[in-house]
């Protein structure tokens, strides 16, 4: 008779690939963990809150702690941990499960490490940019599933091609994916290609000055490989300065412009709305000459592109009134996105009004660019401000007496727009269900927990 043995349980799970997310439900946190799940390895996690990321997550198989992180949420056998940008990883008051994880000696890589490493495995190519990195990166990862390429994506949004999931597994060599600036994330990818839209002085708790953003930016283009290819925003005087700055390391630069002839067609096929998307889109025009995509199949992606979520995300009517959900929360991104949607409705407008619900995002950036904010709402017929959403660990207690959201409605107000300071969510919904009319056009705009406002806006 044969004899069989059988091993240990024990021995058995040490053997399987584990790995822990500190803050898993995070947009790029949550996208990579999908990576891992396809990859085979067992993924758990932990974050604060529930969220339909997190039960997505679940569905698909990770094991997810909600509410207070403690050590015992590391599971036994762990290999590795990857932990959000946000987490506290020394002093005294570090994460719990950072501290387990350093005591058992199991390896920790932050977000970026983590996708640094994936970007040395792949063909890289890294949308970075103040402004518009999502909606590009999107609109790239679409252009290389059309072209059949297959690429593997993860980005800032989710993308209704992708099943309105922020990730696509892709068995090819190509990786796409948005390369943020904070904290200097970027500078852990190794890219083959960097696609840049725009430079601003944003992250104002990390940048102290514009010119450090610029630095960062520059460390991060001498990141790509000797083959490999800047594709640049021309028309961004800041973008040509650094970029012109490397042309002795880097060969393959590439521009795109608004005065390139592809901007007239490119605005007739989008459906995407400004002229920040036509530069987005020619930005990836580019990036498809480079790999060698027909534009005929650009073409047809761009007809067929309605966008990433909350990123002028439609969200349909409430009582004749079209509804828009935004992330905006630079006055740069306000202020275009707003002139977008009254030069794409100017026939609308014209008997309705526009409204933005704005809720601003962190103290410190609002009081920095207070007079920008102030300036930034002139194409809206009226403003309802929120209360300032704050960031746990990333603001200074003495700025909260310095600014506020009444504050800058009065602002303005100055500057001849009407405003009205309604802090709870909930009011400023009612105050758009009473005030709104036929014809009017709403944009919910912000990076904090806006979103959530839409429960009380369902009609």
């Amino acid at each position: 008779m044969a004899i069989f043995f059988i091993p240990r349980y024990d021995t058995c799970m040490k053997k399987i690939k584990r790995v822990h997310f500190v803050g898993i439900g995070g947009i790029g946190m949550s996208a990579l963990a999908q990576w891992y799940l396809h990859e085979g390895w067992h993924v758990s996690g932990t974050d604060e809150a529930d969220s339909p990321i997190i039960r997505m997550l679940r569905k698909k198989g990770a094991r997810i702690f909600v509410g207070k992180h403690t050590a015992k949420n590391v599971p036994k056998h762990t290999g590795r941990v990857v932990y959000s940008q946000a987490v506290i990883v020394t002093g005294v008051h570090i994460n719990p499960e950072i501290h387990e994880a350093k005591k058992r000696g199991i390896v920790l890589h932050s977000y970026p490490q983590a996708l640094g490493e994936l970007t040395k495995e792949k063909y890289t190519i890294a949308v970075c940019g103040t402004h518009g990195k999502s909606t590009t990166t999107g609109l790239a990862g679409v252009l290389l599933a059309n072209a059949g390429l297959d690429p593997t994506v993860i980005v800032g949004a989710t993308v209704p091609e992708f099943k309105n999931s922020n990730f696509r597994y892709g068995d090819s060599k190509y990786l796409v994916i948005e390369a943020d600036e904070y904290k200097g994330s970027f500078l852990e990818y190794r890219p083959d290609v960097v696609v840049w839209t725009t430079v601003e002085w944003e992250h104002i708790d990390y940048f102290k000055t514009f010119k450090e953003t610029l630095s960062h930016f520059r460390r991060f283009l001498l990141n790509i490989s000797k083959k490999g290819y800047i594709i640049a925003n021309r028309d961004d005087a800041n973008i040509r300065r650094v970029v012109s700055s490397l042309l002795s390391n880097k060969k393959h630069i590439y521009y795109y412009s608004f005065l390139r002839g592809e901007k007239d067609k490119i605005q007739k096929k989008m459906k995407l709305i400004g002229t920040h998307n036509v530069s987005n889109a020619l930005g990836i025009y580019e990036l498809g000459r480079v790999l060698g995509i027909p534009s005929h199949v650009f073409y047809k992606t761009l007809q067929g592109f309605s966008g990433v979520g909350r990123r002028l995300e439609y969200k349909g009517k409430l009582n004749g009134v079209l509804m828009y959900d935004d992330y905006g929360h630079h006055p740069t991104e306000i202020k275009t996105t707003l002139h977008g949607v009254r030069e794409k409705y100017a026939q609308r407008l014209r008997r309705g009004k526009l409204w933005c619900v704005y809720q601003p995002h962190q103290y410190q950036r609002t009081k920095y660019l207070f007079s920008d904010f102030a300036r930034a709402f002139m194409d809206a017929d009226g403003v309802v401000l929120l209360d300032i959403y704050s960031v746990a660990g990333r603001e200074k207690a003495s700025l909260k007496k310095q600014v506020s959201s009444e504050k800058l409605a009065d602002a303005i107000i100055k500057n001849k727009t009407p405003a009205f300071y309604i802090p709870a969510q909930k009011d400023a919904a009612w105050f758009i269900r009473k005030t709104a009319q036929k014809n009017d056009i709403v944009v919910v705009m912000g990076a904090g927990d806006i979103w959530k406002i839409w429960r009380y806006l369902k009609s």
